[in-house]
């Protein structure tokens, strides 16, 4: 009798998968709370059962891998049109509602000819780094978005919707070339529905994965129904967007990228519309939630963010904005990524059916097997990562000590992710604006779980908050901090009553204050002057005081920084405004 792939259930049946010489042993799906946990213990099962082993969960049946020397003999052996899993519900929609199929779905030599459309603008660098000043454009507006929403912690009311904005307006000035105003103040109703869009249509078509579609529909299920829903409206904000530019180029489309791509003719209009629609889904999930991965790990690992940060500020110094060709120069910034994406990976797993039957990991795998190729559990592995529970970007810049194969979070070969280039120039811009103008700072210690909704995301929102690493102003400690430096805060209590922070940077017992004093038109220099003669230089409109001291003894200097509440109405009223002890209610922001 041949091999019986280990399986992770106590008991149960055996009976084969296919005609094989390979008996396999099956049994119930596990029994879990919350099937979002599934991949998480995707992990543990691999520790448990091996590099290999086979789940049935209810109709989906697969063959779970884990090893870099699997995944590089399946890819050694890769057909010149390699399939994916079928996706169901999503091929049940587009047969529903007569819409083409798009690169995640379709197979064959349809899939290799609409992949040869995109792949020479997607996937060739010279022409990715184009799109640098495009992402910027959109990064620029998100800072600013970010300095509106944050509360005076610093944290936002829902950090993964703005992130979602951040990443839909991206991907849509890259496909598009147009901006749904989802930054701004203001937002159209018909912006937020695609975002929404993709989140139901996420939850929902997990569901039809594991009962069978045909059964959802043939019953106009709920989930069925919210699964059309939202699908109807991820369609309609493609075909618009992709008509209206289709229009506006077609006298000269090779000055365009989407008339580029369609003006080739190796793709039908319904081809380019699921093609676009299916990218730009992938731009607003995965990339934004990649994203959001990364600053929660490098607020738990201050210094790794200083690292990162003192290499930022070294390529990028007094540049305003980091372009393609800066990020040349930063190898730290992209292992903190690799780093980032190995713990938390968005999409915890790739997929392939084989087209033939072949022998894998000493085991007979049938035509028509499911493999689901577990990046998660290979990032999770002591095996191929010494110390991997430890956020530890320098590993990656060791050459030779990674096995290439044991980190494939975009896939692998022929079908690797085609939108790969352009999510990595999004993602490592992104850090370079985000880490250059706050420190991540994480508001809690406690772990953060993740869950299986489509992608991996946090089970709760993430406690991170952004910290302004230049100038200072009223308000909290989220707003007052400089260049990575220690920040000093002085709170005071109060109704009306304004708070005044004293951000320090350290140089050889050196001293720079900047106190910046909000919504004052003047400011009462005198009083500095008269306490401390020489204390403070004014600067423009009063607006600023900027004074350099040297010290001996740091710690003496701050026993006898006062806090300063100042009230408008005093100042206005020309009365003095006077000192009170900071005491025992100073903090420190580190």
């Amino acid at each position: 009798m041949g091999k019986v792939l280990a399986d992770p259930q106590k008991s149960g049946r055996r009976f084969f998968l296919a005609a094989t010489s390979e008996e396999l042993l099956c049994a119930s799906p596990p029994r879990a709370a919350n099937t979002n946990l599934i991949f998480p213990g995707a992990a543990q099962y691999h520790r448990r059962f091996g590099k290999i082993f086979r789940m049935k969960l209810g109709a989906f049946d697969s063959v779970h891998i884990a090893a870099p020397c699997l995944l590089e003999a399946l890819y050694r052996r890769e057909s010149a049109c390699p399939q994916r899993l079928e996706i169901k519900p999503w091929k049940a929609y587009r047969d529903y509602r007569d819409e083409g199929y798009g690169l995640l779905i379709l197979e064959g030599k349809d899939w290799q000819r609409v992949r040869s459309a995109f792949q020479k603008k997607l996937m060739k660098p010279g022409e990715v780094v184009k799109l640098d000043t495009t992402v910027n454009e959109v990064l620029e507006d998100f800072m600013h978005r970010i300095d509106e929403i944050c509360d005076h912690n610093g944290q936002m009311e829902d950090v993964y919707s703005e992130f979602n904005k951040w990443s839909f307006e991206s991907i849509c000035l890259v496909l598009y070339g147009k901006r749904f105003g989802l930054l701004q103040q203001d937002v159209e109703e018909e912006s937020l529905n695609f975002i929404k869009a993709v989140k139901t249509m996420m939850a929902t078509f997990g569901m039809m994965m594991v009962t069978p579609v045909e059964l959802h529909k043939g019953l106009n299920t709920k989930v069925w129904q919210a699964h059309t829903k939202a699908w109807d409206d991820i369609f309609k904000t493609a075909k618009h967007s992709i008509d209206c530019r289709l229009q506006k180029h077609s006298a000269n489309p090779q000055e365009d990228f989407l008339c580029d791509i369609y003006s080739g003719g190796q793709l039908s209009r319904k081809e380019l519309y699921a093609a676009i629609a299916e990218l730009q889904i992938a731009g607003v999930e995965t990339t934004a939630n990649s994203l959001l991965w990364a600053l929660y790990n490098l607020s738990r690992n201050p210094h790794v963010q200083q690292k990162l940060f003192q290499e930022i500020q070294r390529v990028l110094d007094a540049q305003k904005s980091p372009n393609a060709e800066s990020l040349r120069n930063m190898p730290y910034l992209k292992a903190c990524l690799k780093e980032s994406m190995r713990l938390s990976p968005s999409v915890p797993f790739t997929t392939r059916t084989i087209d033939t039957e072949m022998v894998l990991g000493n085991y007979v795998l049938p035509k028509g097997t499911v493999l689901m190729i577990n990046s998660h559990a290979l990032g999770c592995s002591e095996e191929y990562f010494r110390g991997w529970a430890e956020f530890r970007p320098e590993r990656w810049l060791q050459r030779g000590s990674i096995h290439p194969f044991s980190h494939v979070p975009f896939g692998m070969g022929k079908r690797m992710c085609v939108g790969r280039r352009v999510a990595e120039l999004q993602l490592h811009l992104a850090l370079c604006w985000l880490i250059r103008k706050y420190r991540i700072v994480a508001t809690d210690q406690e772990p953060v779980e993740t869950l299986h909704s489509g992608i991996l995301i946090p089970s709760r929102a993430l406690p991170i908050a952004f910290q302004p690493r230049a100038g200072l102003c009223w308000g909290s400690a989220a707003h007052c901090s400089l260049s990575g430096d220690l920040l000093w805060g002085f709170p005071t209590s109060g109704t009306g009553r304004e708070q005044l922070f004293v951000c320090s940077s350290f140089s050889h017992c050196h001293t720079s204050l900047i106190l910046y004093f909000n919504k004052l038109s003047a400011v009462p220099v005198q009083y500095f002057n008269r306490k401390y003669p020489g204390f403070c230089t004014a600067h423009g409109s009063g607006i600023n005081f900027i004074s350099t001291f040297c010290y001996k003894f740091i710690p003496t200097f701050f026993d006898f920084i006062p806090t300063f509440s100042l009230r408008d109405a005093d100042h206005k009223g020309g009365n003095e405004h006077r000192p009170t002890a900071a005491g025992n209610n100073s903090q420190c922001f580190v």
